[in-house]
């Protein structure tokens, strides 16, 4: 797969006998945990988010040939709005994930500042 310096790679299609491995690959970088860290995820959506922008005539063409929607309503009710989760996502993340105390601790658990921590 060819790479672009700094940015995403272009489009390839992934030959039907490559998915299997491609899927275990993705399953194994998962339980990695590598995953869990919260830059690596904010990179991972932005780079949806360029991907989107990148394949935004492909996917408006694919959306006319599956759902015959128009450029118009495909950029506006799939691009658009996916762009804009992306970007909220990515603003939120660390908001989300910050730790919340925990609700009616009883009083003798309280030295041990116990904490939720959302992943």
């Amino acid at each position: 797969m060819g790479s672009i310096k700094g940015g995403i790679a272009p489009f390839e299609a992934t030959p039907l006998e490559e998915i299997q491995a491609k899927y275990d690959t993705l399953r194994k970088t998962y339980r990695t945990n590598r995953t869990k860290d919260f830059e690596y995820r904010k990179k991972q959506i932005r780079r949806l988010y360029w991907g989107l922008v990148d394949c935004a005539p492909l996917i408006e063409e694919a959306l006319m040939k599956d759902m015959g929607k128009c450029r118009y309503e495909a950029h506006v009710t799939e691009l658009e709005w996916c762009k804009t989760e992306c970007v909220n996502v990515a603003n939120k993340l660390d908001a989300w994930a910050k730790d919340e105390p925990v609700a009616d601790l009883p009083l003798q658990y309280w030295p041990m500042k116990m904490r939720m921590r959302s992943e």
